[in-house]
């Protein structure tokens, strides 16, 4: 009976080491079986490198006991098989993050370019697009670090979850002084520190109109479609999806799941996902408080997730407080129409005073 018992805990672990792999593997069944999106699986699976952590500590010390019980001749066949069981799944979840990517290289570029030496100019744009997603966490992000950032990376189109109107309006004051013109753009609740999402886009890729945002999308979503003419140059000009989605919290799965559908359901043509296509020269970026681990996160429909594009798609960016791009969730997200952009290069940045870490994303024509 002991043996029974203690063959069927190995599979109960085992049973759930798979399920932290694969969390909608059961989702054929119904939708309420798929796991990505249910509270606690959500928030586990959004830890991956935390359980890399946690089953390989798991698997050492079982690993160790195991042992100790075998030189006593005290059996330790069913340890030794849950040690193993525990390993596979802390390989398991690691070659994901690999795979996925976990290249990263911050001090890309390392120099600031010569003041007055990036153009504002529309006739000078060749097409190419550079976006920054940081969320500032309730606008307090160190805003002269920031702008260096920004200036050092030349983004064309800087999107900014947590964010007032008035600081993103500050930062622009700040990139002005080097020549470089962007409006500023935002949505929220102005009065609510975490509603607002500001977006600044540089006069390089001309005048921008705001748009209705897609309903359902979270806090404020800034929605940015090119004034006048789509093309500049020859070029297709981006139009733009500054997003904040909410959080999976309990008593808040169901909003957060909405958001992140509403969200991820413009790459596939619309809210609800009828349409063909995103809208042509789709950019979609700020925090999606998801990772592609998350059920709406597996279907982008027309659009490709840049940073997975480029190598860097298991690189946290939330939270900070881990000291190392390792360990943590990748929620921040740069997502492209397909058939405009393609990601030429990525990386994720430390900055002070916010417990994101920014996303840059360089995106060329397709």
């Amino acid at each position: 009976m002991r043996r029974a018992i203690g063959w069927a805990v190995v599979a109960l672990i085992g049973v759930l080491a798979l399920l932290t792999l694969f969390p909608d593997l059961l989702g054929f069944a119904s939708d309420s079986a798929r796991l990505s999106v249910v509270y606690p699986f959500a928030q586990l699976v959004a830890l991956r490198s935390g359980l890399v952590v946690g089953f390989g500590l798991m698997a050492l010390v079982t690993g160790a006991s195991a042992l100790i019980r075998i030189l006593r001749r005290e059996g330790g066949r069913r340890t030794a098989a849950a040690a193993l069981v525990l390993l596979i799944a802390a390989v398991g979840h690691a070659w994901v993050l690999c795979s996925r990517g976990l290249g990263n290289d911050e001090s890309s570029p390392a120099a600031l370019a010569p003041a007055g030496s990036i153009s504002a100019d529309p006739a000078d744009w060749d097409g190419g697009l550079t976006v920054f997603s940081f969320n500032t966490h309730y606008s307090e992000a160190h805003k002269v670090e920031l702008a260096v950032a920004i200036r050092r990376a030349a983004a064309e189109v800087v999107v900014l979850p947590e964010t007032s109107a008035e600081y993103g309006q500050a930062i622009a004051d700040l990139l002005v002084q080097d020549g470089l013109r962007y409006t500023v753009f935002s949505a929220g609740d102005q009065k609510d520190a975490a509603d607002p999402t500001t977006v600044l886009v540089s006069a390089v890729i001309g005048d921008y109109e705001q748009a209705q945002a897609p309903a359902g999308a979270g806090h404020g979503a800034v929605l940015l479609r090119p004034a006048g003419e789509a093309e500049l140059n020859g070029h297709r000009r981006p139009t733009i999806l500054g997003v904040h989605t909410h959080a999976p919290v309990p008593g808040s799965m169901e909003e957060w799941l909405a958001s992140v559908e509403a969200v991820v359901g413009q790459c596939r043509g619309g809210a609800d996902g009828a349409g063909p296509a995103p809208e042509p020269g789709l950019v979609v970026a700020g925090d999606f408080n998801a990772t592609l681990d998350h059920a709406p996160m597996k279907d982008l429909g027309g659009c490709a997730d840049a940073g997975l594009e480029v190598g860097i798609g298991g690189v946290s960016t939330w939270p900070t407080s881990s000291h190392t791009t390792l360990l943590g969730s990748p929620i921040d997200h740069v997502l492209a129409d397909s058939t405009a952009w393609r990601a030429r290069s990525a990386s994720v940045l430390t900055l002070s005073g916010s417990d994101h870490r920014a996303l840059v994303v360089e995106l060329a024509a397709a």
